[in-house]
């Protein structure tokens, strides 16, 4: 596969080399929300922001790069 990117419309930006996925893929990334990351919370931590990936069962074979904005109030 060619590689690209994704992005949300709230910042967040996925970039996937070439080669990283073994045929063209359709591939999702969204933000958690505020309930989300509650839930996923770790006792001790507390998440700033969560992403979702979705390569629709797809693997990926390289590395991706994952941005996304510090959450307003953390700037």
């Amino acid at each position: 596969s060619a590689g690209g990117t994704v992005s949300s419309g709230d910042g967040v930006e996925l970039t996937i080399p070439e080669g990283a996925l073994l045929s063209k893929t359709v591939v999702g990334v969204e933000s958690l929300d505020a309930a989300e990351l509650a839930s996923h919370a770790v006792l001790g931590f507390t998440p700033l922001a969560a992403v979702r990936l979705d390569f629709a069962g797809a693997t990926l074979n390289r590395a991706a790069t994952l941005t996304l904005e510090a959450p307003q109030r953390h700037q």
